[in-house]
């Protein structure tokens, strides 16, 4: 599944950048950051590719039935208390937005932890994996991973690129095997990544198969109080061309008389 995410990213970057959409900065989330680091021009894309492929093969190794993932209508804090105890069994894999978080570790325990917030009317869900990754399960293979994917040739990039495992700009000389062995590991600070992105963008375009994250963009550009738009590529069911031809028509880049236009948007990529 992850080769394929990262495939259909990169070709619809490519295709909104065709057509008139360069970003003025990028971050991904999870496997996204491969994506991300192909469309900022700090990874070629043999050296995505390869890292990809690594990057799954390695997490089949710790894939169980007893393990998973849950995303919660809370913020990180607010989940606190639910999560006393629990230390080594449930962790924190994500902070999505202000209000969003995902957690990972025993199956058992996460379905438990969504019984209880679903009976006090907190919207939350298990997420449709056996990984829990972003947590300490992934410690096993780190070092396997990480000699998987051997070295890597980043660039200087020719778009800005801003790190979800930090929340700030990534330096591409860290654009390493261990960093993305880290990036695996530790949780996801999308949030970061995108109250960073608002500082200097005001459109946010989900480069994705199906708007998973556009909930927590859209809790973010409240957050951060701006009057950023969240734009979304493909939804599952539609036709795939819908919802590119609706971001070009959000910015303005639509014209049925002519081809597309070769003008630059404000945009921040999440991968």
């Amino acid at each position: 599944m992850q080769p394929i995410i990262f495939a259909i990213q990169v070709g619809i970057a490519r295709w909104l950048e065709e057509a008139g959409v360069r970003p003025g900065a990028v971050t991904g989330h999870s496997i996204g950051e491969i994506a991300a680091s192909v469309i900022a021009g700090i990874l070629d894309l043999p050296d995505a590719v390869r890292l990809v492929h690594h990057y799954s093969d390695q997490q089949r190794r710790v894939a169980s039935p007893n393990s998973g993932m849950a995303v919660v209508e809370l913020s990180a804090a607010d989940l606190s208390e639910h999560l006393r105890g629990l230390e080594g069994s449930v962790s924190v894999a994500a902070r999505n937005g202000p209000r969003t978080t995902v957690l990972a570790g025993d199956r058992s325990e996460l379905e438990a932890i969504v019984a209880n917030l679903q009976a006090a009317d907190v919207l939350c869900a298990m997420v449709r994996v056996d990984l829990p990754a972003h947590s300490p399960a992934i410690d096993p293979i780190l070092a396997d991973l990480e000699r998987a994917i051997g070295e890597l040739t980043p660039r200087p990039g020719r778009i800005p690129m801003i790190s979800s495992v930090t929340g700030q700009a990534l330096d591409w000389r860290q654009a390493t095997a261990g960093y993305f062995a880290q990036n695996l590991r530790q949780p996801v600070l999308l949030a970061d990544s995108t109250a960073e992105l608002l500082t200097g963008h005001d459109v946010l375009v989900e480069v994705s198969a199906h708007p998973v994250l556009a909930p927590a963009l859209r809790q973010s550009v409240e957050e951060s109080g701006t009057a950023a738009t969240v734009l979304t590529t493909m939804r599952r069911g539609q036709d795939d061309r819908a919802g590119l031809i609706e971001v070009l028509e959000a910015l303005g880049l639509l014209d049925l008389k002519v081809d597309f236009p070769g003008r630059q948007a404000r945009s921040a990529e999440i991968g």
